[in-house]
């Protein structure tokens, strides 16, 4: 796992803080992404609604928190560039959790293609054994209509 280095440069202590705060939130996004990725892998479908829940109110924040980072930038160029090296990191992170992030999603599509396919066989597979089944036992096979 990437580490991100949160000692920016003490030039501009908003910068600074911007920083610390999105690898954070950064250390945290990755986080959830493993524990939705083990959800996954594992096939423990039913805590995926909330970590997916999460994940969407944990992007977000992301958002806001690199809308953060970008005023704090254009706020104070000299304080961006002495953090630059910080900023390139968590811009290669973020990308990375979100490659990421895209692939987790790719796999969860397609178990639930391979969860549908499994379903609609088992229905077919219903419906062709009660097919062959016949008549329930004890039932009527005829009736005389002058009984």
């Amino acid at each position: 796992m990437t580490r991100i280095d949160n000692n920016p440069s003490p030039a501009d202590g908003t910068i600074a803080q911007a920083i610390g705060d999105h690898g954070v939130l950064l250390e945290q996004f990755a986080q959830l992404g493993d524990r939705l990725r083990a959800l996954i892998e594992n096939e423990e479908y039913e805590g995926l609604p909330t970590l997916l829940d999460e994940r969407e109110a944990m992007i977000e924040r992301v958002h806001a928190s690199v809308r953060r980072l970008a005023g704090t930038a254009n706020a104070d160029p000299a304080g961006y560039e002495a953090n630059l090296p910080q900023f390139d990191q968590l811009d290669d992170r973020l990308d990375a959790l979100l490659d990421q992030a895209s692939r987790d999603e790719a796999m969860l599509r397609a178990r639930y293609e391979q969860i549908g396919r499994r379903l609609a066989q088992i229905a077919t597979t219903r419906r062709a054994a009660s097919a062959y089944a016949g008549p329930a036992a004890g039932a009527a096979k005829f009736q005389d209509g002058d009984a």
